[in-house]
């Protein structure tokens, strides 16, 4: 019998991702100040208040 031969045909290597950063507590602060500031939102009131009390 004939055997079938099956060719490989191998994708593109995988792309580049970056690196992770872990975001800054401090920096996420800033934004829900400036936030804060434009709006009366409670809920990112006590979110502010909660991550503050975190990073201190």
């Amino acid at each position: 019998m004939d055997e079938v031969k099956v060719a490989v045909v191998e994708g593109p290597p995988p792309a580049a991702q970056p690196a992770k950063q872990e975001p800054d507590p401090s920096g996420r602060l800033h934004e829900m100040a400036r936030e804060l500031m434009r709006t009366r939102n409670r809920r990112l009131l006590l979110e502010y208040l909660r991550l503050r009390r975190a990073v201190r």
